[in-house]
């Protein structure tokens, strides 16, 4: 809630943001308060910095909290500590998430319905998650196999959005209309 009262180091980032833009790793409250002179607010989040070579994106497709399907990389980077893009990336492949992982994502998701992206870390074989986003994020569309995020896609397709000759439930044709998809 406030810079003083934080451990440090950590994360300082805007609430509202993209692709680790406006991310800065902090070492105390005078550096929070040169990048925010005027404090936190609405505007600027504390976050906790979890240290490791390792994060996982995993797209999730859920229906009313339920994991559907799931794509997942695993990238690795030069640093235990870092704030991406201003870091090089080692490698990436796909990744297997554990089942127990999972229900914790449908945690999240609970009268969800959607394509939901989670990044985070696995520390002492727990989940460090620090972004959530209701979006496609840049591991599926750019770094996921293309045939596995085809099927995500299919999955998504055959879910909700049913031929125009059959009977659209209310639920199925609301989340078409507003993803853009065909109704």
């Amino acid at each position: 809630m406030s810079a003083e009262c934080a451990d440090y180091p950590c994360i300082l980032k805007q609430a509202h943001g993209e692709f680790g833009k406006e991310c800065n790793i902090v070492h105390s409250p005078e550096d929070v308060c040169k990048v925010t002179p005027q404090g936190l607010g609405t505007r600027w989040v504390l976050q906790e910095l979890v240290h490791g070579r390792f994060e996982v994106s995993t797209t999730v497709l859920a229906d009313f909290g339920h994991i559907l399907d799931e794509v997942s990389t695993c990238y690795e980077y030069d640093s235990e500590t870092y704030v991406w893009p201003r870091c090089r990336g080692v490698s990436k492949s796909l990744y297997s998430v554990p089942h127990g992982h999972l229900k914790i994502f449908e945690q999240f998701l609970e009268s969800y319905s959607g394509i939901c992206n989670f990044n985070y870390k696995v520390r002492d074989g727990e989940l460090r998650i620090f972004e959530l986003n209701t979006r496609i994020g840049g591991d599926l569309a750019v770094d996921a196999p293309r045939e596995r995020a085809r099927r995500l896609f299919e999955k998504l397709d055959a879910h909700w959005c049913i031929s125009s000759n059959d009977t659209m439930p209310e639920k199925q044709f609301a989340f078409c209309r507003s993803t853009g998809l065909p109704q």
